[in-house]
């Protein structure tokens, strides 16, 4: 008998209270400190079928904006995965990017700007637990 696809998705929203970040440059070590409200939405939907898995999500940092109703983005990280699991082995390939939200970054600090992107195979052994 032939198994369905089965689909699934999440959505979790919260609130990160500060973040470090140390830059490290030849001829100096600088540390900064940004401690301003931050919330963040991750989607995320999958499709799996006989172990098979495909995915991505989003995930976006906003600074709510105390004066109205209003929030901005200031960054999003993508990611896009496959794989398959079979009972407590995994073996998988992920894409991560990160992005600026350019035009509320650009204003907050137009000197500091990133994109950042990495490529992750993997093989999991899992311990424990339910197997899936």
């Amino acid at each position: 008998m032939l198994e369905a696809i089965i689909f699934s998705a999440f959505l979790e929203l919260g609130y990160l209270n500060s973040a470090a970040t140390m830059l490290y440059q030849s001829d100096h070590l600088e540390y900064l400190v940004h401690t301003e409200l931050c919330l963040y939405a991750d989607l995320e939907v999958r499709a799996s079928w006989y172990g098979v898995y495909l995915g991505g999500g989003v995930k976006t940092y906003f600074n709510p904006n105390m004066d109205s109703f209003y929030s901005f983005p200031h960054r999003a990280d993508y990611r896009v995965f496959l794989g398959w699991k079979y009972s407590f082995f995994e073996i998988g390939a992920q894409h991560e990017c990160i992005h600026p939200v350019m035009p509320h970054y650009f204003y907050l600090n137009p000197q500091n700007v990133q994109d950042r992107s990495s490529n992750k195979i993997f093989v999991k052994f899992s311990i424990g637990g339910k197997a899936g």
